[in-house]
Order: C-alpha cells, then structure tokens, then sequence
C-alpha cells in the first residue's frame, strides 16, 4: 500500500468552545513528540497515524493543558484505486476504555469548518504520558468504522518553546510529614513561599484543622497584605495584636470573608468545605488568575450545600481547584485540614 502525505490542516481537539480562552494568559508551551498508536497493541501505529503529523504543541493555560495537533489529509493506493481522506472527527475517553469508571466518551469533537479543523481539547492534568481516543477517518475502508487509538507523548524529549518551567517545590523537613505524604509537594510550595509556617516543635500538622482567622492570614500572605494599613480594631476578637487581626481587617474590607456576626470574625471557627470555597472564590476575585473552566458541574449532596455557598462551590470546581469526594458527593459540612488546604492553594497557581 502506497501512501502519500498531502494538504495540510490544523486539528486541536475541542471540548469547548473556542471562546473559553479568549484572553487567558498562557503561561508556558511545550512542542512534544507523539504518535498515533493502535490502541491494545501501542507498539504499532493506528491506521489513522499518518494524517498527523509527529509532534503536537501544547499550551498551559492556568492549571489546563491545552492540546494542539495537526492533521493532513492522507491518500493511498487501494486496489488500484487512489483514495484521500481526513480524520473526520475524534473523541476523548474521559478515563481509560478499560475502567469500569468510564460509561461513555466525552462530548464529540465536530470540525469547525471544512478547511480549517480547528479545535481546542483542555485538560486539567499535567503531562500525560497517553491519552485513549476515538477516531473516524473519512476513507472508504475505513468509513462507519471508528477505532479506539491511543495518543503516546514522548514527554522526555519535549521542548519548551515559550514560558518557564514552575519552580519545583523544595525539600521541607516536618517530623510528622515524610516525602511519600500525597501533600509533600503542596506543602513544600506553600511552606517556601511562606504561605504557611510549622510549629516550633518541628511539626507541620498536616491533619489539624484550619481556622477561619489561620485561612485569610494564608490568603493575605499570598497576597502580599501589608499588615500596618490594616490596623484599625474592627472586631473585638480579632483585634490587631492578634496575628490574625490585621489579615481579618483585609478580607473583611474588601469582601472575601464575611464577619459571623456584629462586630465578630470568629477567627477561631473551624473552616468547613463550604465557607473555605466562598473564601476563596471571593480571593481569587481580586486576582488576575485565568483558568480554563469546564462544563457542567454537580454533586450528588448539592441539596446540602447552602445557598449562599453554592456558586463558590460549583466556580471553583470548574476551575479544578477543588475538587468533590470519590462519591460524587461535595461534603460541604465536612472541615478542611491544613494539607487539604496546602493542596488546594498549589492547586490555584500549578494545577495538577
């Protein structure tokens, strides 16, 4: 079979639309080697391999990244016969096919015109090594016949084309936090950039809870708050010789956290899912953050979250900031310890 490469289109795999990153900082891409394998024997390349080409740039926009890839219409000989034809349409499995997890693929990706397939395809994980789709090409043999394939990133021999790499976490040393704690990295970023502190007796307490006057002092340092313009005594306990005073002050004046009532912060509350995602929607408010932002989002206990609560909720896992419980359920009541906390902070600025 001959086969020869000819016309050349743009396909990004699409998602969303194209709109949703309009005007999000990209902070880095990437041009990596990948090839189209044959999904259950990833030794040998798919039939649809050689109507794209061999190397796939890839975006980060906020915590997503973003797929670039290009596609050429291919012919070949057939029984005598020259046939063309372009890769029709593609489909992401939104797990692996072989997880029972996985119910169906993700929303079909369409051509946005004929002669430039341009298409966008987010996602909210760093990196990955393969990622199994579904493909119709538009060729007689192989027409109503759409195959599983496997797209293989070579990551190893990527190259950074614009942007910088994150600045990797440093080793922290916590008596009660080894390196094999799924917080280590979370914790080691927000521990260097002195977002959060440890204890003097060597402990960083990754289970503890958090407070409410422990978070906004988190957010504030984060924030860089200059802590002597905020001064003034406006709760009586949370008064500006406390640590937490001044950073009280700041959320309160500028609307991310609300006082519990007259005259009182109530610094000393434990933070519960919920009121930890008001806060920090209301925080990210004031940033200039961008993210990538998915579809529908729901929990299965959505009931139980409260009114004045849900859109925080619901914004800030679009985002993947948060995240739900293996459930399905939010567990808004549920309180947030300091290595949940740790996490999610990491997860507003490096995502996964």
């Amino acid at each position: 079979m001959k086969k020869i490469i000819s016309i050349v289109t743009v396909l990004v795999l699409m998602l969303t639309p194209l709109s949703v990153f309009a005007d999000t900082g990209v902070s880095r891409t990437y041009r990596v080697p990948f090839r189209l394998a044959k999904y259950g024997n990833e030794e040998k390349d798919s039939m649809g391999s050689p109507a794209l080409d061999d190397h796939v740039e890839v975006d980060v926009i906020g915590n997503v990244f973003k797929y670039k890839i290009m596609s050429k219409t291919m012919s070949f000989e057939l029984n005598k016969k020259m046939i063309e034809g372009d890769i029709d349409a593609m489909s992401v499995y939104e797990k692996d096919i072989d997880s029972p997890a996985t119910k169906a693929i993700l929303e079909k990706i369409e051509r946005e015109d004929e002669f430039n397939q341009v298409f966008i395809f987010g996602r909210d994980k760093a990196k990955e090594n393969r990622i199994v789709i579904n493909v119709e090409v538009d060729v007689p043999v192989m027409r109503d016949h759409p195959q599983n394939a496997v797209l293989v990133f070579d990551w190893d021999n990527a190259e950074l084309i614009t942007g910088t790499e994150p600045a990797k976490s440093p080793d922290v040393d916590f008596s009660d936090l080894t390196k094999s704690h799924w917080s280590y990295k979370a914790v080691a970023f927000c521990v260097e950039n002195e977002f959060f502190k440890g204890y003097p007796d060597g402990t960083f307490r990754p289970n503890a809870p958090i407070t409410r006057g422990q978070f906004v002092t988190v957010l504030g340092r984060i924030a860089g708050v200059d802590t002597a313009q905020f001064k003034e005594e406006k709760f009586s306990d949370a008064k500006p010789g406390k640590w937490y005073g001044p950073y009280a002050n700041w959320a309160a004046e500028n609307n991310i956290a609300d006082p519990v009532s007259e005259g009182m912060f109530g610094p000393e509350l434990e933070l519960n899912r919920e009121d930890m995602a008001y806060i920090l929607n209301n925080y990210v408010k004031t940033t200039d953050l961008k993210f990538f932002e998915k579809g529908n989002v729901e929990f299965t206990d959505q009931d139980e979250i409260s009114a004045d609560r849900l859109d925080s909720v619901i914004s800030l896992a679009k985002k993947s900031v948060v995240k739900g419980m293996a459930n399905g359920s939010f567990s808004p009541k549920t309180g947030f310890n300091r290595a949940q906390i740790a996490q999610v902070i990491y997860n507003l600025y490096y995502g996964r």
